[in-house]
């Protein structure tokens, strides 16, 4: 037994089944949608013409059932990076629409701390200023508030994006950002990852030495 899609256009978006199902159970597969969260589904079944249904009812020939889906990332801490204040800050520009933008995968946090104090013995005191992570859940991250599909790196906990003001008020673009590099090389310790990623205005990446790589990014995976 296999579900089929309607064609007729009223029907958009429903399906029905073909056959007597008898006691087997029937399963409709559909895509997850790129955002986190809980997703409520509503099914009803209703009885062939000439059937009524026969107990728990919804209508005289329907059932209704109703459950939801919980949609995440796997592996993430539970825990936001914190602003412990000691040797790094967290500073996200946009606080209202996504307060809570700093969750990650847990290798990812705790290599942004291990970068963190790196940064700060490198330049004597001076605090990294971390902006977007990812959401609590991970997902689609709808940082411009349109639904579309930006911040798309964002969406497991594995990519971090690192102000250019830091904490000590010292404004570096990416490219010439010498500190963060070392101590981002550090962390890897020969590893392909975490490695620095310099991007242009459209968030594309650019050559290291490119001077339109203004903005920085780490990608942890």
């Amino acid at each position: 037994m296999q579900p089929y899609p309607l064609g007729a256009a009223e029907w958009l978006g429903k399906w029905y089944v073909k056959g007597h199902s008898l006691n087997n159970p029937l399963f409709v597969k559909h895509p997850l949608p790129e955002v986190s969260g809980n997703i409520e589904r509503e099914i009803i079944v209703t009885a062939p013409p000439g059937w009524a249904c026969s107990g728990g009812c919804w209508t005289p020939d329907s059932t209704r059932y109703l459950d939801t889906i919980h949609v995440e990332i796997k592996g993430f801490d539970p825990n936001p990076l914190p602003d412990t204040g000691d040797y790094h800050i967290v500073g996200r520009n946009d606080t209202v629409r996504h307060p809570q933008g700093t969750y990650g995968k847990s290798d990812t946090i705790n290599k942004v701390k291990e970068i963190a104090k790196e940064y700060f013995r490198k330049t004597k005191g001076r605090k990294l200023s971390v902006n977007d992570i990812s959401l609590p859940k991970g997902g689609l991250f709808d940082y411009k508030n349109t639904w579309a599909t930006p911040h798309k790196e964002h969406r497991t906990g594995t990519d971090v994006d690192i102000n250019r003001k830091d904490g000590g008020g010292v404004f570096t673009d990416c490219w010439e950002d010498k500190k963060l590099k070392d101590a981002v090389r550090e962390v890897a310790n020969r590893k392909p990852y975490p490695v620095l990623r310099c991007e242009d205005d459209a968030g594309r990446p650019v050559p290291p030495d490119d001077p339109s790589g203004k903005f920085k990014h780490i990608d942890f995976d």
